[in-house]
Order: C-alpha cells, then sequence, then structure tokens
C-alpha cells in the first residue's frame, strides 16, 4: 500500500497496488511482487516509484504476526462479511493454526452468520488473505477495510494502553525510518488520526488488460493515466 500524507490539508491517502502489477525490474518485465521477492524493501519501493513516478521516501514492513497483533492490540475490528467470506476466513485459519501450533478449530467463526461481526486479530487476517472472491482486488479492499477499522479503534486504543499496542508491533516491524524520525511521528500520531482518511486502488477502472509473460498472468497497466491520476490524488 502506497501510503501519503499531507500535513498542509490534514489529508492521509492509501492506494493499494496489486501484486500482479507487470512492472520493469531490473530490465526485465516481472509481477511486481518479484521486486520484494529478489531485492526486498529497496527494490521494492524503487520499482514503485519508477513506475508511478512518486518519490518513495520511507518504508514500512509488518509481517503477519504484526498484522494480527495490531488487530487485537485495538480490541479488533467490526466489519460486514458475507456468510461466504466467512467460510474463507475459517479455512484461512486451518493453516494459521496450525503454523502457530493452537489447536485446531481455534477462532473458527459460526459459517450461518453474516452481516456486522467482530472479528479478532486472526480472524482479520484470514478475512484480508481472501483472494478468491473479488480476485487480487477483491482482497487488497479487504486489506484496507481491515486497516480502515485499525485506524478508527487506534486513538483509544493508545488512551488505555499504549504500550500493549507497541509491545505487539515493534518486534514484527521493520522501517527505514530512524529512531528520530519514528518520535517525531508519534509525537504527531494524535494529529495524524484526526486527519481524513482516503482509500482507493490502481489501476484505474478501463486502464488495464489482462496479459501473459512468460505463463505468468498480469496485469498490464496503462501506468501514464494512472501517473496522471497519483499526482492529482496523493502526490
Amino acid at each position: 500500500i502506497l501510503v501519503a500524507i499531507d500535513a498542509e490539508n490534514d489529508y492521509i491517502y492509501g492506494v493499494s497496488i496489486p501484486r500482479d502489477t507487470k512492472a520493469s525490474i531490473n530490465g526485465k518485465n516481472h509481477k511486481i511482487n518479484y521486486a520484494y521477492n529478489s531485492g526486498g524493501m529497496e527494490l521494492l519501493a524503487d520499482t514503485v516509484s519508477d513506475q508511478l513516478g512518486i518519490p518513495v521516501d520511507y518504508t514500512v514492513l509488518v509481517n503477519l504476526q504484526g498484522f494480527v497483533a495490531l488487530v487485537d492490540a485495538v480490541g479488533g475490528v467490526d466489519l460486514e462479511v458475507s456468510g461466504e467470506e466467512i467460510e474463507y476466513i475459517n479455512a484461512y485459519l486451518v493453516e494459521y493454526n496450525m503454523l502457530t501450533e493452537r489447536p485446531e478449530g481455534t477462532d473458527y467463526m459460526d459459517t450461518a452468520a453474516s452481516g456486522l461481526v467482530h472479528l479478532n486479530g486472526p480472524q482479520a487476517l484470514a478475512y484480508s488473505r481472501n483472494r478468491y472472491m473479488g480476485t487480487d482486488f477483491g482482497r487488497t479492499q479487504r486489506q484496507r477495510k481491515v486497516l480502515s477499522g485499525v485506524v478508527k479503534n487506534l486513538p483509544s486504543a493508545l488512551l488505555s494502553g499504549p504500550g500493549e499496542v507497541l509491545k505487539g508491533i515493534l518486534p514484527n516491524l521493520t522501517t527505514n525510518l530512524t529512531k528520530r524520525e519514528c518520535m517525531e511521528l508519534s509525537l504527531l500520531s494524535g494529529k495524524l488520526l484526526s486527519y481524513e482518511w482516503e482509500q482507493g486502488s490502481v489501476p484505474l477502472e478501463g486502464s488495464y488488460q489482462n496479459a501473459t509473460i512468460r505463463e505468468m498472468e498480469v496485469l498490464q497497466i496503462d501506468f501514464e493515466k494512472n501517473k496522471e491520476y497519483l499526482h492529482e490524488r496523493a502526490y
């Protein structure tokens, strides 16, 4: 997710970039997630910057356990979830429970339920990983819904127990921000949480087509059209 913070207009914009986006990486066409696989966050940031024409100054990497800890630290999130989505949540929890050595069936949800439901950290992670409903566009939308729920609950969580929030996140976070920059951001956190928060996704409707490279299905994007949009909205 590419995030822009506009301190002059009290505005934060977050835009998802699908992992299947075709990008030029080291002079060869790949899916954009190959940049992270082959060169970590530095190459990924450079690739996003090159393709979209926006400097990426800082990077923050949160692993899956950090995602779970963040959601749990704010007391979970309330989301509108369909019965079919709940079935996928339970399916993804099978793997998560095995990896974390939790008893089989832990945090399974009632498949007859739907509507506004409360998700804890593991359930929110399972919800966010689902790419079988709405392809990867649906998955990135689910990720942004969870993050919006976290942002909504974060002020009260920080007031009641800031130590718990930090304890869960920091061991699972990697960033190129310096300690001084992190401190400056933490002092601004109260103000930042009051900013208007807008979300989106690229590519824009009508600005891409499905393609195949080396037997891989990719999204071939009209980068100029999306650059114009992002420069207007985010930079």
